[in-house]
């Protein structure tokens, strides 16, 4: 009977664990990150927008995110903020954004999910740039915050 609770336990363990991040897939990653305290601002730039970056980042990855079943924007918003500060990166460079569509199939019924899917490079800059888009998101959040 232990040896069937404990194989159950990892089982569960198992299959909970693919709910706290959308799928993704990942290159160029560095492999002993050094990453930004919980409190580093992140800023989000979109390549349509901003096609440029200035010269002076370090490239430190680059993320695709996948549609799945129960995906939400603000979960992968959150997952590549939480990504980027873990390899040490200050800016998501969002270089596409698309709406893609999941099926999740059960015996009486199939629900549909519409997930945000964005292929972003993580970089890291310490141009001034940068510093006023982060000290402009700190204000936004602080004034929200009110």
């Amino acid at each position: 009977m232990k040896y069937f609770g404990l194989v159950l336990l990892t089982f569960a363990a198992l299959l909970l664990s693919a709910c706290f991040a959308p799928p993704h897939r990942t290159v160029g990653m560095p492999e002993n990150p050094t990453p930004l305290d919980s409190l580093s601002q992140v800023v989000f730039v979109n390549a349509v927008v901003v096609p440029l970056l200035p010269p002076e980042f370090k490239y430190l990855g680059t993320i695709q995110t996948e549609a799945d079943a129960g995906c939400s924007d603000g979960g992968t918003v959150g997952f590549l903020r939480e990504e980027a500060r873990r390899v040490g990166a200050n800016i998501v460079y969002v270089k596409n954004a698309q709406t893609k569509t999941a099926f999740l199939y059960t015996q009486y019924t199939t629900s549909v999910f519409h997930c945000l899917t964005l292929h972003v490079d993580l970089l890291y800059a310490e141009a001034p740039l940068i510093t006023r888009w982060q000290e402009q998101i700190k204000a936004a959040e602080e004034k929200k915050g009110r």
